[in-house]
């Protein structure tokens, strides 16, 4: 059973059920018991922290894919792990139109999927972290906003269309730099 965390925001207490694949992104149940503190004080208590719940995910085989974000926006930084598990995958349309407007992925995430990012009007500042590999096709694409992007070293693949659509891009990778004017010269490096 993992470790009991406390919530300052009063959720209660939540036991994971099992679910498909491993069980990892079961459904939650609510059960109001919670264990009184020395002073008498009340605290909740939950199995899986705030930030395991702002998204869909699938544990299949001890690795974690994100299958849709369903937090608030704003700023976010992508787990590395969510339920002791490394997250390799943000799967196609996972984080598509929603309000996010600064997003740090990690090293452990290999392949950004297709859509996956693509539409999200706000978003301005984007960080991968050395250890991405893949930015599957229009990842990033209609990102009006979107300005600078640094790419690492690790990436071995970015799919045409990519960053399509984003007026104020100013991507660098490998020592050059790329605009909405010279994007395409980019995928032509893989």
């Amino acid at each position: 059973m993992p470790a009991l965390t406390a919530s300052q925001s009063g959720t209660p207490y939540r036991e994971p059920t099992g679910g498909g694949n491993g069980g990892a992104g079961g459904t939650i149940i609510d059960n109001d018991k919670s264990p009184a503190t020395s002073n008498s004080s009340r605290f909740n208590y939950i199995s899986t922290s705030e930030i395991e719940e702002a998204y869909e995910f699938d544990d299949y085989k001890g690795k974690v894919n994100i299958l849709r974000y369903r937090g608030e926006g704003g700023k976010v930084s992508i787990p590395s792990v969510i339920g002791g598990h490394p997250v390799v995958k943000i799967e196609d349309h996972a984080f598509r139109g929603t309000e996010v407007t600064s997003v740090i992925v990690p090293g452990s995430v290999k392949t950004i999927g297709t859509h996956s990012f693509s539409g999200c009007d706000n978003l301005e500042q984007l960080t991968i972290a050395d250890g991405v590999e893949t930015i599957e096709g229009y990842a990033f694409a209609d990102c009006k906003k979107l300005t600078l992007v640094s790419l690492p070293d690790s990436i071995r693949e970015i799919a045409a269309g990519s960053f399509r659509d984003c007026p104020n891009i100013k991507l660098t990778y490998k020592g050059e730099t790329y605009t909405a004017v010279n994007i395409e010269e980019l995928y032509k490096v893989f």
